[in-house]
């Protein structure tokens, strides 16, 4: 209530943790306006589901978009997602930004460089789906279609992971940002 009072729209973030239809859920429980979804583009994936069709889920009650790229790399019990500048990874850009510019056309976004170490997603094991609901197979076939094809190879670890000095550390975060913006800018997701 205190929120609808304010006027102050309060998203849940999917944290690699809550797929769309929790997320889904949990705003129609809740039936508060001010109460959506942030979405973290990339975290989609760890979640067994595609970026386009988890935006597409969550359009109703979208309220902020954070912009995360991955690179895939295969594992025995799944994959590690491995974060990447904006256009080197996965995550197709200019339908992700079709889909929110015809879906929610004024939606704000950032771009969150977050992770600085590598996530194993072990979506192979059968205890990782114990505490998702049960979805639609098709949607997780689609997602981990979409992993398979942009499999990585070489090495998985982040400088962070590597133990590189604090100026390699922030060199990569600053090429990172600088290579984001620039795509960004490159596709029309930006202005100028």
């Amino acid at each position: 209530p205190l929120a609808e009072e304010l006027d102050i729209p309060v998203g849940m973030e999917n944290h690699q943790d809550i797929c769309s239809w929790e997320l889904c859920r949990l705003c129609e429980q809740v039936g508060s306006p001010s109460l959506g979804v942030t979405m973290d583009v990339g975290n989609a994936l760890a979640v067994g589901e595609t970026c386009s069709s988890f935006a597409r889920r969550v359009m109703p009650y979208l309220k902020h978009v954070h912009l995360k790229d991955y690179k895939v790399y295969p594992t025995s019990s799944g994959y590690r997602l491995k974060r990447c500048p904006l256009g080197s990874g996965v995550v197709d850009w200019p339908d992700m930004l079709g889909i929110f510019r015809d879906g929610a056309p004024r939606i704000e976004a950032c771009i969150e460089l977050g992770a600085t170490t590598a996530r194993h997603i072990r979506i192979l094991e059968p205890d990782y789906w114990s505490t998702f609901p049960q979805r639609p197979l098709e949607g997780v076939v689609d997602a981990i279609r979409t992993l398979h094809q942009a499999s990585s190879d070489g090495d998985w670890r982040t400088p962070h992971e590597r133990g590189e000095d604090a100026d390699v550390r922030s060199a990569y975060e600053l090429d990172q940002l600088e290579t984001s913006v620039s795509y960004l800018k490159e596709i029309g997701g930006l202005p100028g």
